[in-house]
């Protein structure tokens, strides 16, 4: 049912979201990249935003997260996981500036395959330049 919901899974381990920051003890949503497959189509990736914590901060059912201990160099940060088992989100919280779900589940294709990326490139590249920086103080 498309007119309501839609249902997230990371059905192997490879699908778990890793280093996230702010996911390990801290956040209550999660902004999800995660392929939007309709009616046994896949449409690529698509971006959600995912409630993965009641207001006494404790996982939602079907959700599983927690945080990735200590690690070199940002132990600041609040580097988590999560695995999403069958959780239901609303149908409002598709990011859909470029594309769009009928609620009869009718896809509407952004007009360039590749605008989902760009967030994703533009955060990684973040995550590098800010490596750099921490190396280059270290020297």
């Amino acid at each position: 049912d498309y007119a309501s919901s839609f249902v997230v899974n990371s059905p192997t381990i490879s699908a778990a979201k890793w280093w996230p920051g702010g996911l390990g003890k801290a956040a209550n949503h999660a902004v999800l990249h995660a392929r939007l497959i309709i009616k046994g189509k896949d449409h690529g990736v698509h971006t959600f935003i995912v409630p993965i914590r009641d207001a006494e901060h404790r996982p939602l059912p079907g959700v599983e997260c927690g945080d990735l201990g200590p690690k070199m160099g940002f132990n600041g940060v609040d580097n988590g996981y999560l695995l999403l088992s069958n959780v239901r989100i609303p149908r409002a919280n598709l990011l859909s500036k470029y594309s769009s779900v009928a609620p009869d589940g009718t896809y509407a294709k952004p007009p360039h395959a590749k605008l989902g990326y760009a967030t994703m490139i533009l955060i990684r590249a973040d995550i590098v330049n800010a490596a750099s920086d921490f190396l280059a103080r270290a020297v």
